[in-house]
């Protein structure tokens, strides 16, 4: 299952980026997040791992990837499996460019 979003956000890459990146606040902006946080490492790259428990529907799920690809203010990859492809895959783009 392939799940793809696209939106756009009116400021500067930099701050997209460092609020992305504080995986403890993802509750703030994302509404079926409940809780986030590191297991492995405490940042945003190749091989940390993070935690996060989400409620879609009725019932929690708790999500545990690992950071597979990272480049800071552009790309942020992370899997379940290693080698079975990404969960999550986020691309940043300055449109103004």
């Amino acid at each position: 299952m392939i799940i793809r979003e696209e939106l756009s956000i009116a400021a500067p890459l930099e701050t997209v980026w460092e609020i992305f990146s504080d995986i403890a606040h993802w509750d703030q902006w994302n509404p079926v997040c409940r809780e986030c946080r590191w297991e492995e490492g405490s940042s945003l790259e190749s091989g940390a791992s993070l935690s996060f428990e989400l409620q879609p529907l009725v019932f929690p799920i708790r999500i545990a990837p690992v950071v597979t690809r990272c480049r800071p203010l552009r790309l942020f990859d992370a899997g379940i499996i290693e080698g079975a492809g990404s969960c999550a895959e986020v691309n940043l783009m300055d449109r103004d460019l």
